[in-house]
C-alpha cells in the first residue's frame, strides 16, 4: 500500500506538471459517465496516471544521464524516482553503480533521494550532484593524492598507493590517517603469499562524484576496478567499489584464508599505539588479540570493520566499514609487532573459492 501510496503521489505531481488537478480531471471525466468515485477508484486512477506518463513523457527533464539515472536510460525523468521506490520497498533491480542513486550525497539510499528527484524533476529544485567544489587528483611517486574543496581550500581526503594497490580515507577534515583497504585480492598459492601488487589509473569527475578506475595483475589474474567517491559530508567519506576478474588460478586450499577480495590492513602494538583499536561484524565486537586469529571461528555477515581513536601515538583514527554485498565470513589475523610504523593487522572477508566479480561501500567514519 505504501508503494501505491508513492506511485499516487507522483502521478498526482504529474498531473499538476501539467495544469490540471487529478480530482479535478476525475469529476470531468468520470462524473458525467456517472461512475461512483470512491477513494481506492482515485488512487487506482493516480496509479493510471503515472504509468502514462511513463509512456507519453519519458523526457519531461534532460540532464547529466548519470546522477540522478538510477534507471540508466541515458537521462533523468520520473522513471528515476519511480525506480528508486521499486528498488528501496519491493526488492526492485539494483542501482549501478549505488552512488548514482544516492542523489543527495548523503551517503545513504533511502526515502530522501526520492523526495530529492521529485523535487528537481517538478519544483526546480537543486540538481543531482550540483556542487560548487570539485576533486583535484595529484601525484607523488607511487602516491595518488585526492582531494576536495573549492576556491584555495583542498583538503586530502583519500589516497591510493599505486605500488601495492592500498587505499585510504579519512572521515573528515579533523580526520587522521590509519586503516587502508588493500583493493587487490589476495591468496596463497605454491605456498607464497600474493597480496597487493602494482596498479595503473585514470579519473574523471562525473556527477560531482570521482570516479578513480584501475588495472593490475596478481599472478595469473587481471583486475579491473573501479571506485566512485562521494564528496565528503561532515564526519564522514563514502566510496563505492566494484572489482571484475578474469584469468584463472588455483589458490592453495587454506581454511579461512583460501580467496581475499579485500583485505583491512591496519596497525595495533599496545594500548598506546594504535591505528585500530576494536573489530567488528555486523554488531559484535571483538577484541583485536596481541597474536594470532582475529575471530576463530569467523563471524559471517555483510558489514564489517576496524575501530579507530585516538591515543599517544595518533589522535582521531578514522573508523573504516566496509559493507559487502553478500555475506561472507569474516576473519583477520594479528602478527606479534613493536613497530607503529608496520601494520600487523589484516582483516578479511573470506571465500572459499575464487571470486570473479564483488562489490561493497568504503565508509570512513569519525570514531566517537
Amino acid at each position: 500500500m505504501f508503494v501505491i501510496l508513492v506511485y499516487a503521489h507522483l502521478g498526482e505531481v504529474c498531473a499538476k506538471y501539467h495544469y490540471f488537478h487529478v480530482g479535478e480531471l476525475i469529476m470531468s471525466i468520470f462524473v458525467p459517465l456517472k461512475v461512483k468515485i470512491t477513494r481506492n477508484f482515485i488512487l487506482i486512477f493516480r496509479f493510471f496516471l503515472i504509468c502514462v506518463t511513463l509512456v507519453l513523457i519519458p523526457q519531461l527533464v534532460i540532464g547529466q544521464p548519470l546522477c540522478g539515472n538510477v534507471n540508466n536510460d541515458e537521462k533523468i525523468n520520473v522513471g528515476d524516482p519511480v525506480y528508486l521506490v521499486y528498488h528501496l520497498f519491493r526488492g526492485g533491480q539494483g542501482i549501478d553503480p549505488m552512488l548514482w542513486g544516492d542523489v543527495n550525497h548523503d551517503g545513504l539510499i533511502n526515502m530522501a533521494d526520492i523526495v530529492y528527484l521529485v523535487n528537481y524533476i517538478f519544483k526546480s529544485g537543486p540538481a543531482p550532484g550540483e556542487s560548487s567544489s570539485n576533486w583535484i587528483v595529484t601525484q607523488d611517486g607511487s602516491t595518488v593524492r585526492i582531494a576536495y574543496g573549492s576556491d584555495i581550500s583542498y583538503p586530502q581526503y583519500a589516497s591510493l598507493d599505486t605500488a601495492g594497490s592500498y587505499f585510504r580515507m579519512v572521515s573528515g577534515t579533523e580526520s587522521g590517517w590509519g586503516t587502508s583497504i588493500v583493493l587487490m585480492p589476495t591468496f596463497w598459492e605454491g605456498g607464497k603469499l600474493l597480496q597487493g601488487g602494482t596498479v595503473v589509473y585514470s579519473y574523471q569527475e562525473i556527477c560531482n562524484d570521482l570516479v578513480l578506475s584501475f588495472s593490475g595483475d596478481i599472478s595469473t589474474l587481471q583486475v579491473e576496478g573501479e571506485i566512485i567517491i562521494a564528496p565528503p559530508r561532515g564526519d564522514s567519506s563514502v566510496a563505492s567499489v566494484k572489482i571484475t576478474v578474469t584469468g584463472s588460478v588455483e589458490p592453495d586450499i587454506r581454511p579461512w584464508e583460501t580467496f581475499k577480495p579485500l583485505m583491512l590492513s591496519s596497525m595495533r602494538v599496545s594500548p598506546d599505539s594504535f591505528d585500530a583499536s576494536v573489530s567488528y561484524v555486523e554488531d559484535a565486537q571483538f577484541t583485536i588479540p596481541d597474536d594470532s586469529w582475529m575471530i576463530s571461528p569467523p563471524d559471517r555477515g555483510c558489514k564489517f570493520g576496524l575501530i579507530g581513536g585516538s591515543c599517544v601515538w595518533k589522535q582521531n583514527a578514522p573508523t573504516i566499514e566496509i559493507i559487502l554485498e553478500d555475506s561472507l565470513p569474516v576473519t583477520g589475523w594479528v602478527t606479534p609487532s613493536n613497530d607503529p610504523n608496520d601494520d600487523n593487522i589484516g582483516f578479511w572477508p573470506a571465500s572459499d573459492t575464487v571470486l570473479y566479480t564483488w562489490r561493497y561501500r568504503i565508509i570512513a567514519k569519525q570514531t566517537l
